[in-house]
């Protein structure tokens, strides 16, 4: 019985050493810019993986993808990250604003405006709504609308030193439009 225990324990430290190698090799791969290689072993790993580490694994899928042009792919793999029970905000935040991306790389500039609108619902990422904003094309969307999302992300981003800036610049697009 202690052996059989032993050996299990032995199993389980074996095959969490080659899934995390795994993911850090997919890693590797991907900050070197091999995205076909890297994708490849991020799908690997796919299915040993939870909650952070599998939100990690698919945003990164989706973004090989994207950088392969692979665009309708990409958005796929993106959406999956939001599925994900206990994922990492800041991926599931980060994969809308990639589909935003991608949708943008087809010409689809009205879907992509849309789906950067549609990031206020992320608290989450003062981040990714910086990146979001940097997008939305205010003509495209209309005025109405634009005055809507500034004021949204007014209510939503946390009024700390850090954040005084983007607060005061949003502040100040909506004096122009007045």
């Amino acid at each position: 019985m202690k052996a059989r225990v032993i050996m299990l324990v032995l199993g389980l430290v074996w095959m969490s050493s080659m899934v995390f190698g795994g993911v850090k090799e997919a890693d590797d791969l991907f900050n070197q810019g091999k995205y076909t290689e890297a994708e490849v072993e991020y799908r690997s790993v796919l299915p040993s993986l939870k909650g952070e580490d599998l939100s990690h694994a698919q945003f990164h899928i989706g973004y090989c993808l994207e950088s392969q042009k692979k665009y309708d792919e990409a958005i796929a793999e993106y959406k999956k990250v939001a599925t994900i029970s206990g994922a990492d905000p800041q991926y599931v935040s980060g994969a809308q604003f990639r589909i935003g991306c991608c949708l943008e790389a087809q010409g689809k500039i009205k879907e992509a405006q849309e789906e950067y609108l549609r990031m206020c619902s992320k608290r989450d990422s003062v981040f990714w709504l910086k990146q979001a904003f940097s997008k939305i094309d205010p003509f495209i969307v209309g005025k109405d609308k634009y005055v809507e999302y500034l004021n949204k992300l007014i209510m939503i981003i946390p009024a700390t030193p850090e954040n005084a800036d983007f607060l005061g610049l949003l502040k100040s697009e909506l004096e122009k439009l007045k």
